[in-house]
């Protein structure tokens, strides 16, 4: 098969990327490897068969090298699996075109000699009133697990495991990298529902080195998002770069309009979230929560719950629909019939200009209709049923799932129903830390787990789609009569932001529908 990989390349403040499936890649010993960085630092090189991206590409688990150079910077970047304590971890190795254009051979041993890449560290520049930033806790007060919720912790967890290459790879998944970005942007869209359900099936499938997300997102680090301030950020964890994004939300209130009320903003990290309330003469500050971990493809952190709930609930945003005055009223009924009929697009836009369509909006699965989530099983693992949930229900406040008092053999509840669960007293790292590499090592072969729904009755069972469907994939061809035991694969809907593929596209497979216990009301009506 020979050597895999590709080459990313800023010229101009543009990136170009070098990757045919077809053709060999030359290792960094190479004369031609030489040869090829030679020519990039003459400015000599041909762009014709290179590739626009907007960003460049990550260390794809089937790559064996990937060459990032920065030619407007004069630097070059090797990067490379290698073992590290047992684990196949992505490495990077950094050299000036300068030094490399010097010699006759890159060879790996070379490189490794030299510093890790200078990947750049902002927020060490404090901020001119940051020393007088000081906050108070804050609490917010989740509420009970929903069938939205249900599916957005799935799409979630989908979503990480699809374009995991971009979040193991520390070359990519940064501060200051569009790819953070991007990824931010599309996070804040799936806690918010805030996407379009679609019937048009033609998405490209598989998500590998030659997928390239396709929706818009902002280059700012800091805007409004929902009403609320997002403010994107190095490392929450570190309490000094905690108070510079603090301080930066403060100054940017302060020289805006919207400083008559209340102001909440969400603060995120390549790893951590967290959320502030700025009043007038105060701030509040909740504990950071981990939001990508080694487990984001398989277990839903913290954060993205309490985010979900904090952009599709009233929890902790304020509701003015009390000031909103219609010409006659509205039944509610005719407002969700408009809602489940109206185009997608639409449907979300009139959720975003009206308080009373919002609030019709999120007050059931949106864009689905007559489907019933069967178990909530992300968000109550103990058992996946939310009945008895409100009066003998448990809530873990390090992993915010919830549980029954009788499945964990709890004798009385707390008196707030807050407690720590026996997962989260066992400590594992994987469930709090982002390694490099780790998304991949836990969930390169796992099989993806289902949603058991209900439509008209009709118990399915959903499922993401790793690839197009059977019939449309040639290289199956070549099996011959085997094909017939290959599974369909169909596509039944997929998820898109405004009009772009998110990679999401879901299948619905028949089962039976005596196996599925009914535990959940359905979520919208005709």
């Amino acid at each position: 098969m020979g050597i895999r990989g590709l080459w990313n390349l800023q010229v101009n403040g543009r990136w170009y990327r070098l990757c045919h499936p077809r053709i060999r890649m030359s290792p960094p010993e190479a004369v031609e490897t030489t040869h090829r960085v030679k020519q990039i630092y003459d400015k000599t090189i041909d762009l014709e068969q290179w590739e626009k991206v907007p960003f460049p590409s990550p260390l794809d688990r089937y790559f064996d090298f990937v060459y990032t150079i920065d030619q407007d910077a004069g630097t070059f970047i090797l990067s490379k699996w290698s073992d590290v304590d047992g684990n196949r971890t992505p490495l990077a190795f950094e050299a000036s075109l300068v030094d490399l254009c010097e010699t006759s051979s890159i060879s790996v041993e070379f490189l490794r000699q030299l510093p890790l890449p200078s990947i750049p560290n902002y927020g060490k520049d404090q901020e001119p009133e940051i020393d007088s930033v000081s906050s108070e806790p804050l609490n917010i007060q989740t509420g009970l697990p929903t069938a939205m919720l249900e599916l957005q912790q799935q799409f979630f967890l989908d979503f990480v495991f699809l374009w995991r290459s971009w979040i193991d790879d520390p070359i990519t998944w940064r501060y200051g990298s569009r790819v953070f970005n991007a990824f931010s942007r599309a996070i804040l869209r799936l806690a918010s529902w805030d996407f379009e359900v679609s019937y048009d099936c033609d998405v490209p499938l598989p998500i590998n080195h030659s997928s390239i997300p396709s929706w818009q997102f902002p280059e700012e680090d800091l805007y409004w998002f929902h009403g609320f301030l997002i403010i994107l950020g190095p490392d929450l964890e570190s309490h000094q770069m905690l108070r510079t994004a603090i301080a930066r939300a403060k100054a940017f209130i302060g020289g805006s309009a919207r400083t008559t009320h209340t102001v909440r903003s969400i603060l995120i990290s390549p790893r951590h979230i967290a959320f502030v309330e700025f009043l007038q003469d105060a701030v509040a500050c909740s504990k950071v929560l981990p939001l990508m971990t080694d487990r984001s493809a398989s277990q839903c952190p913290p954060g993205f719950s309490v985010l979900a709930q904090a952009l599709s609930t009233d929890c902790w945003k304020e509701t003015w629909v009390h000031r909103e005055k219609w010409p006659r009223p509205m039944p509610p009924e005719i407002l969700s019939n408009i809602l489940h009929t109206s185009e997608l697009r639409d449907a979300v836009s009139f959720a975003q200009a009206s308080f009373e369509a919002e609030r019709s909006y999120y007050a059931s699965v949106p864009q689905f209709k007559h489907v019933s989530v069967q178990s909530l099983d992300l968000s109550i693992p103990c058992c996946g049923d939310q009945t008895g949930l409100e009066d003998l229900g448990v809530q873990c406040s390090t992993c915010r799932v919830w549980k029954h008092q009788k499945c964990i053999g709890l004798e009385t509840l707390p008196s707030d129903n807050l407690s720590i669960c026996a997962t989260c007293l066992k400590g594992d790292s994987k469930d709090t830390h982002l390694t490099a590499g780790g998304i991949s090592r836990l969930h390169g072969r796992t099989e993806r787990r289902t949603c058991a729904i209900t439509i008209d009755g009709s118990a399915k069972a959903l499922r993401v789609r790793l690839s197009k469907p059977a019939h449309l994939r040639p290289e199956l061809r070549l099996i011959g009569d085997l094909i017939h035991k290959v599974p369909k694969g169909l596509i039944d809907f997929t998820i898109r932001f405004n009009g772009k593929s998110a990679g999401l596209a879901y299948g619905l497979d028949d089962m039976e529908l005596e196996v599925i216990p009914v535990r959940v009301q359905r979520t919208s009506s005709t």
